[in-house]
């Protein structure tokens, strides 16, 4: 049996990986696949040219008991911690800023807002040894403006030593649908898992400061839905494409949120006083 699924609308834009097939475990131009199993959770690791990604096969971690979302938490926190490391940063003397795209009105897409409001903030004079900032630039339908340009007007006048970015992606496998968190380095398109993106690349290419991207698709296209339903068959349907979800999608989101958030805290605080 199928998940009950709820209809968003058309398609709506969603936010991509860069050169990643969003919501697939891992990316198609990996140069390299590995496949290891952390705190019993499956775990996906690639290498591109650019950049790595990990993927953790969540499966319904979000409806599970705590010692299992405690598990994914400290499997996530595990790799942001490497991805830290590897860009060379110290978390007990400097500033982070982390960005939760998406919005926060629409539930499917507020992923990131709900993250965001889990994350204690630290600015500048508190405590010397960290700051923490969060910020939520919207979407363009709300405020006119692309996701990057905010994000990269805030992180201009910040200096952050690190950016952390949350968002909502758009599943290419149903398999994939509310089941895996996806990490990276290599950057974030907001909006282009829709028929064209709504902003310009979030990565330390476009950026002045190293950027992780944390994403969990959260909804998937009819045609997609349909064609993996039918075992892969060519689907034609009658009338465009529309957006779902899956029908618990406000437990998803806020399960995940609390997931990912945790591990953010995690990583942040335990470098800093461990």
């Amino acid at each position: 049996m199928f998940p009950l699924f709820s209809t968003i609308g058309h398609p709506s834009p969603r936010s991509g990986l860069v050169l990643e097939n969003f919501g697939f475990a891992a990316p198609v131009h990996g140069l390299s696949t590995t496949e290891s199993t952390h705190h019993g959770l499956p775990v996906h690791a690639s290498l591109t040219p650019d950049g790595s990604y990990h993927s953790i096969i969540s499966g319904t971690v979000w409806q599970e008991d705590t010692a299992a979302r405690v598990r994914c938490l400290r499997v996530l926190s595990d790799i942001l911690t490497e991805y830290v490391g590897r860009a060379g940063i110290c978390l007990r003397n400097c500033r982070v800023l982390i960005c939760g795209l998406g919005n926060g009105e629409v539930t499917p897409d507020a992923l990131g807002y709900g993250v965001c409001r889990r994350i204690p903030v630290f600015p500048g004079g508190l405590r010397a040894e960290r700051e923490i900032y969060v910020f939520c630039p919207g979407v363009p339908a709300r405020t006119g403006i692309a996701s990057d340009i905010l994000v990269h007007a805030v992180a201009e006048r910040m200096h952050p030593d690190l950016l952390i970015t949350v968002d909502a992606l758009c599943a290419r496998s149903l398999q994939r649908l509310a089941s895996v968190i996806q990490v990276t380095d290599v950057g974030v398109i907001p909006g282009s898992g829709g028929t064209a993106p709504e902003s310009g690349e979030i990565s330390s290419r476009t950026m002045p400061c190293p950027v992780i991207t944390v994403g969990v698709p959260t909804v998937i296209s009819s045609d997609v839905m349909f064609r993996d339903a039918l075992g892969g068959e060519n689907f034609a349907p009658d009338g465009p494409a529309v957006t779902v979800s899956h029908s618990s999608v406000d437990r998803i989101v806020e399960g995940y949120s609390e997931i990912i958030a945790g591990a953010i805290n995690r990583t942040l605080f335990s470098q800093i006083t461990g």
